[in-house]
């Protein structure tokens, strides 16, 4: 009997063991093949440009691939995205069409998001990109289509929020439903962009799939890269303009490297827009990329030596702050050692003006980083978040978007009532709207797929809505519809933040705001014993006081200043080695058995 228990335990621990690690994230991609594609898409450059999408998610991650236009149609499903499901995505991209009659956006949405109704894991990484160049327009009759597109927001909307999942719109055209996209991703989380030309397909693509499954990056400067001995493998992707020469790479031996000159641990894809090169167990040092510069360029990285930063917002309210927390793990977790984090710098630079902002070590959480970014211009921003140490580099690059709020939005909670209740304050904005005509509907869901319209009461430009507090196992989400004038009597819908309240979301919404601990107080010395006090002792007459000798004072007082100077130079170089010789120590920890050139 003791010997059965001891096997069954063995197996259970073997199957532990053999079962697959959970998905890293969830990826749903959903491609429009409508027949108006053929005009903003003539050359079908969604081919190659799903390709790179699909190349540069991760092999810990799962995704599914869906064309749709008068239905949905699964192209590949659901699968963790190693070499052979990727190898199926790439051949199954030639298969993307412009022959479909109708956009049943809403169709495609509701099926490629079907099954996580059914589950419960990574909720919160899950993620659905679309990309369309049209309407909603599900049949020749125009009020069905209308009815289609205002069930993508009562219904559709408050159920994917539900579920966790960000939608990342792309909008190919002038003629796709701005309004209706942008309203998608804001109200889920997710991203948009909006493109003229199917030239720019493939650099919006990875723009997206860097919000669904980020990357570690390394910063690319003057085509040159430094690679530390943690680094396992790098992607350099290279976006080529017209005419472009044949990209090539210098190796830190000086040696090139090309499509035509392979190494055994070099894979490149070539197309006709992009060139991406994967390097397996890279020679460190430092590397440059023979090719025209271009800002949309990087160098994704696998290493343990990670520079994590906390989920950045896509949207950014104009007058709020964005607020930055960062960390470094390895393969046993977070850094904390000082002597490690000590001289590392750490910035924060935004495109939009390139103001750079230190983010400084974070006295309330040892190891961590944090800074504020405050006065964001409205419009479109790429934030560069920059570790800059004597022995490697990482970076972590966010777009964000910062929007002008003319309804905001407040949430306190009443802990005392009884049942505790939650108040929504919302508030317009009396400088561009006429506050007298403004309407608020709220629509309140669950997870159970019910939802209730609530008209939100006003007056003297303050809306309350007032709601019990969710039980801890409870979703509520509350999205807004708010009708109003402009000054000028100009019809205008302004759009207000979805709300979805748990208990961790309210006590983050309602915490006030943080305030950074003080520097500790500097050490004090060990106090010393004073001998007693003893009779003075008789002073000595003077003799003829002696004039000091100033010339001679001044170059004692030089050299002695000389002496303090370079001891501390040379004291302060010694330092920095040591310290530079721990993180090397570790960086040489970190990396790969058995490097093969």
């Amino acid at each position: 009997m003791r010997s059965l228990l001891l096997l069954l335990c063995f197996a259970a621990a073997a199957h532990a063991e053999d079962a697959p690690a959970p998905a890293s994230a969830d990826v749903r991609i959903v491609i429009d093949v409508s027949g108006s594609m053929k005009k903003t898409d003539p050359l079908n450059l969604r081919v190659p440009a799903l390709k790179l999408l699909v190349s540069l998610l991760p092999a810990d991650a799962q995704a599914s691939l869906w064309l749709f236009a008068d239905e949905p149609q699964l192209l590949l499903p659901l699968g963790r995205t190693d070499k052979a499901w990727k190898a199926q995505a790439l051949a199954g991209a030639d298969k993307i069409h412009s022959r479909g009659l109708f956009t049943d956006i809403e169709a495609a949405l509701n099926q490629a998001s079907e099954d996580w109704k059914t589950a419960s894991s990574l909720a919160g990484k899950r993620h659905l990109i679309i990309l369309t160049d049209g309407m909603v327009d599900v049949s020749k009759d125009s009020k069905q289509s209308a009815e289609s597109r205002q069930r993508l927001i009562d219904e559709t909307t408050p159920k994917l929020q539900q579920l966790g999942v960000k939608v990342h719109t792309i909008a190919l055209s002038n003629q796709a439903d701005m309004e209706l996209l942008k309203k998608l991703s804001q109200d889920t989380g997710g991203w948009h962009e909006a493109i003229e030309a199917a030239e720019q397909l493939e650099r919006m693509f990875a723009k997206v799939v860097a919000k669904t499954t980020p990357h570690d990056t390394v910063p690319l400067q003057g085509n040159k890269f430094n690679v530390d001995p943690s680094i396992q493998e790098f992607s350099l992707l290279v976006f080529l303009g017209q005419g472009a020469e044949p990209t090539k790479l210098v190796r830190p031996d000086k040696m090139e490297v090309s499509e035509i000159m392979l190494q055994p641990n070099v894979h490149w894809r070539h197309e006709q827009g992009y060139d991406l090169i994967t390097v397996e167990h890279p020679q460190p040092g430092e590397w440059q990329l023979v090719a025209k510069t271009d800002p949309d360029n990087q160098v994704m990285v696998v290493t343990d030596l990670k520079l994590v930063v906390k989920d950045l917002p896509n949207y950014v309210t104009k007058g709020d702050a964005l607020n930055i927390s960062a960390h470094f793990t390895d393969k046993e977790g977070d850094i904390t050692k000082d002597e490690f984090l000590k001289l590392i710098s750490l910035r924060a630079k935004d495109s939009v003006g390139g103001a750079e902002t230190a983010v400084a070590p974070d006295a309330a959480k040892p190891g961590y980083f944090s800074a504020a970014i405050k006065d964001l211009t409205p419009g479109k921003h790429t934030l560069l978040i920059t570790a800059d140490s004597q022995t490697f580099k990482r970076e972590v690059i966010h777009n964000l978007e910062v929007v002008e709020q003319l309804v905001s939005s407040q949430v306190t909670v009443d802990a005392a009532a009884d049942p505790p209740q939650l108040t929504v304050t919302l508030t317009g904005n009396k400088d561009v709207l006429d506050i007298k005509s403004m309407r608020i509907m709220a629509k309140l869901s669950n997870a159970y797929g019910q939802n209730t319209d609530v008209m939100v009461p006003g007056s003297e430009g303050s809306w309350k809505l007032k709601l019990p507090v969710p039980s801890p196992q409870e979703l509520l989400t509350i999205n807004f519809a708010v009708t109003a004038k402009t000054l000028q009597g100009k019809d205008i819908r302004p759009s207000v933040p979805s709300l979805v309240l748990n208990t961790q979301t309210l006590a983050e919404l309602t915490a006030p705001p943080a305030e950074k601990a003080p520097p500790p107080p500097p050490k004090e010395e060990a106090h010393k014993a004073e001998p007693p006090p003893s009779a003075p002792a008789e002073t000595p007459k003077p003799e003829a006081a002696k004039k000091p000798n100033w010339l001679v004072t001044t170059i004692a007082a030089g050299l002695i200043n000389l002496v303090l100077a370079v001891g501390g130079w040379y004291g302060y170089r010694v330092y920095k080695k040591r310290v530079s010789a721990k993180q090397a120590s570790l960086l040489d920890d970190l990396a790969p058995a058995n490097p093969k050139e």
